[in-house]
C-alpha cells in the first residue's frame, strides 16, 4: 500500500475586543460596591444596580457563548465533515483486517491446544492425578517459537518432581498416606508432610493420654465380645463408656487395637 501524507492546515482565528478598557473602567465603577450596605432608604437603588449589573453580565455572557460559536464553527465543519469522511473509508478495512486475524489467531492457538493436549495424553503416563493438563501449560506457550521439544521437555520436568515428591511422601510409611497424598495435590509436598507431621502429634499425645490414664487406673475400657463368649467368661467385665473428642477417635482406636483390647465404637 502506498503511503501518503495526511495535510490539514488550521489558521488561527483572532479575536479583537475592548474588553481591556472595559474592564479597568468597571473596576472603579465596581469598587462603589465593596462595602455597599443595604439599607431600608437604599434598597430601591441597590435593586436597580443588580438588575443593571445582571444585565451586563448577561451581555457579556452571550457574547463569549456567540465568539466561541462562531470561533468553533470550521472545526466542527473540519470533524463532521471530509474528516470523518476519511477516517469512515479507513476504519472499514481496518475492521475487517481486524476481525479475520482475531479469527486467525483463535484458530491457531485452539489448534496449539490440542496438539500440546495430545502430547500431554501420549506422555503424561501415571502422573495425570497429580498433573492437570492446565497446570502443564507455560506463560509463553502461545509464542510461535513455543515448540513440541519446549512442551515435552517442560512436562519432563514436572513429571520427575511429581515422582520424587512422590518417592518422599512413600519413605514416610505413613499411616493415612491416602490423606497425606491428598494433601499433595492439593498443596504441595510442604502441605503433605505437615499433614503426616501433624497426624503424628495428634497420635502421640493421644497414645500418651490414654496410656497415662489406663496406669493410673482412671479409665476403664469396655471389652464386648460376642454374646457366645461372653457365656464362657468366669470374669467380671465392667461395661465402661471412653469418651474422646471426635478429632482424636481414630487414634483411640488404633491405640486400643494395638493394646489386644476388644472394642466398640458407638
Amino acid at each position: 500500500m502506498e503511503e501518503f501524507e495526511v495535510i490539514v492546515t488550521p489558521k488561527a482565528g483572532v479575536i479583537e475586543t475592548n474588553f481591556a478598557d472595559i474592564i479597568a473602567q468597571m473596576k472603579v465603577e465596581m469598587s462603589a460596591y465593596e462595602n455597599l450596605e443595604v439599607t431600608e432608604e437604599n434598597l430601591a437603588d441597590c435593586k436597580k444596580d443588580l438588575a443593571f449589573l445582571r444585565k451586563v453580565y448577561k451581555s457579556v455572557d452571550d457574547k463569549r457563548k456567540a465568539v466561541k460559536k462562531s470561533y468553533m464553527q470550521p472545526y466542527d465543519d473540519f470533524e463532521k465533515g471530509q474528516c470523518k469522511e476519511l477516517l469512515d473509508v479507513v476504519s472499514k478495512p481496518i475492521n475487517e483486517i481486524n476481525a479475520q486475524i482475531k479469527e486467525f489467531d483463535e484458530k491457531r492457538i485452539a489448534t496449539k491446544r490440542d496438539d500440546i493436549q495430545a502430547l500431554y495424553n501420549e506422555n503424561i503416563e501415571e502422573y495425570g492425578e497429580f498433573i492437570p493438563f492446565p497446570d502443564t501449560l507455560e506463560d509463553n506457550w502461545l509464542n510461535v517459537s513455543y515448540k513440541a521439544k519446549d512442551y515435552l521437555y517442560h512436562l519432563s520436568e514436572l513429571k520427575l518432581r511429581v515422582k520424587t515428591d512422590l518417592e518422599v511422601i512413600h519413605g514416610l510409611s505413613s499411616e493415612i498416606e491416602e490423606d497425606v497424598i491428598k494433601a499433595y495435590k492439593a498443596s504441595g509436598l510442604a502441605a503433605a508432610i505437615q499433614r503426616n507431621t501433624q497426624y503424628l502429634a495428634d497420635k502421640a499425645r493421644v497414645e500418651e493420654k490414654v496410656k497415662t490414664n489406663l496406669q493410673n487406673g482412671t479409665v476403664k475400657i469396655e471389652q464386648p465380645l460376642p454374646e457366645t463368649e461372653l457365656n464362657d467368661m468366669v470374669t467380671k467385665i465392667s461395661m465402661v463408656h471412653f469418651i474422646v473428642p471426635a478429632e482424636d477417635a481414630d487414634h483411640v482406636e488404633q491405640i486400643l487395637a494395638e493394646n489386644g483390647i476388644i472394642y466398640r465404637r458407638e
